[in-house]
């Protein structure tokens, strides 16, 4: 039997066959859920109001649109994407799902952005001279942690003049042996 006759009667099984249509259905179903979804990225696809709130953020803070819309996690960019989203469920009033599917993200993710979870807050110690200052002059860890709205041992661990893992105590054998 010939190489092409072997073939012929392997393409005229009815499983062969089968198997063969479904996974062109399948093929075809996800071609089609891949248009649908780079047609949802573009921003030419997006309704103009969304559009115009998305560039209005992107002139505001400065980042580029395909940044906003992008994948990045950059801080810069997960603020003015998370401005961007609070903007549009404002004006719109549209739900989690809707919008996810403008910034091509799930609905949790969405979310997440309006509760604000995941943003970037700046590091409350870029205020660290200050407190330093307030501790010279006779405020408590206690005093120093409310006016900072962080916990006491914080403050204290934050203004120790060595950092956290050197911080470590003599066994009362070693200062023994060191004593001498």
């Amino acid at each position: 039997m010939t190489t092409y006759a072997r073939e012929y009667r392997y393409l005229q099984d009815p499983e062969i066959v089968r198997r063969k249509n479904a996974l062109d259905r399948a093929s075809a179903v996800w071609r089609e859920q891949q248009a649908r979804a780079a047609l949802l990225r573009c921003p030419r696809a997006m309704p103009a109001r969304v559009r115009t709130i998305i560039e209005a953020v992107a002139i505001e803070t400065g980042i580029p649109v395909s940044d906003i819309l992008g994948r990045r996690k950059v801080h810069a960019i997960i603020d003015a994407r998370f401005k961007a989203i609070r903007r549009v469920r404002s004006e719109t009033g549209w739900s989690s799902t809707r919008i996810g599917l403008v910034f091509d993200r799930d609905h949790t993710s969405i979310i997440s952005a309006l509760n604000g979870v995941g943003e970037y807050r700046p590091e409350p110690w870029a205020r660290l001279a200050e407190a330093k200052s307030l501790r010279a002059n006779g405020m408590t860890f206690k005093q120093i942690g409310e006016r900072f709205g962080i916990a006491r041992s914080t403050v204290a661990r934050r203004l120790a003049e060595r950092p956290y893992k050197q911080r470590v105590r003599k066994s009362k054998a070693r200062s023994a042996m060191v004593e001498t």
